[in-house]
């Protein structure tokens, strides 16, 4: 993946793009996550739960993302619809 201003994960559709699997959507950085946690089995139980938090933040965070690019567009759509009908009523 392409990370920048005119990289894939720019696009709107990244999640689509590198979401194989079911887990995938629900913790869109399940691969990174499940690398990252093999990784640090040998650190201390507290440096390892710290390491957890920071993924399940970075996962959520990255939910919340996808949520807004889905909700954005229906937000904007209702909105172009409503704005010319409540700017009618306020005329009459």
């Amino acid at each position: 993946m392409t990370l920048g201003v005119n990289g894939a994960s720019s696009s709107a559709n990244v999640y689509r793009k590198y979401n194989s699997s079911a887990i995938e959507w629900l913790l869109p950085l399940y691969r990174i996550s499940k690398f990252t946690v093999a990784l640090v089995r040998p650190l201390p139980l507290r440096q390892r739960a710290q390491i957890f938090l920071y993924l399940a933040r970075l996962n959520l965070l990255a939910n919340l993302e996808l949520l807004r690019q889905w909700i954005s567009p229906l937000v904007f759509g209702v909105y172009s619809i409503v704005k010319p009908l409540w700017k009618r009523l306020k005329r009459h």
